[in-house]
């Protein structure tokens, strides 16, 4: 997983430096497939960031993991995977529901 990160933080400052996000993310908004792709990818946000929301019992820290992800993608959700996988201390339902109650799920 930090690997997957690790490639993906490159491919960002590699699309930063040698790219020009005002010129081609209006060549791309021209594109139909383009345009289902970036509609896919947020759609993918709300999912995960709907997974964040039922984990986290904090606003906060919610809304702090999900405007991040809006942001900067998938590599937020690789940073909230190695967190939760470094914070569930091998609890497969701490992992998968955070601290809510074992008898209310």
């Amino acid at each position: 997983m930090i690997t997957l990160g690790f490639f993906m933080l490159i491919g960002f400052v590699y699309g930063f430096m040698k790219g020009n996000i005002s010129h081609e993310g209006t060549m791309l908004f021209a594109m139909p497939w383009a345009r289902v792709m970036i509609l896919d990818i947020y759609i993918g946000f709300v999912i995960f960031g709907t997974w964040i929301y039922f984990r986290e019992q904090n606003i906060r820290r919610f809304l702090m993991w999900f405007i991040l992800l809006l942001f900067i993608g998938n590599l937020i959700a690789v940073a909230y995977i190695i967190y939760v996988i470094l914070n569930s201390k091998n609890d497969t339902h701490k992992l998968m529901f955070g601290n809510y109650n074992r008898d209310i799920i």
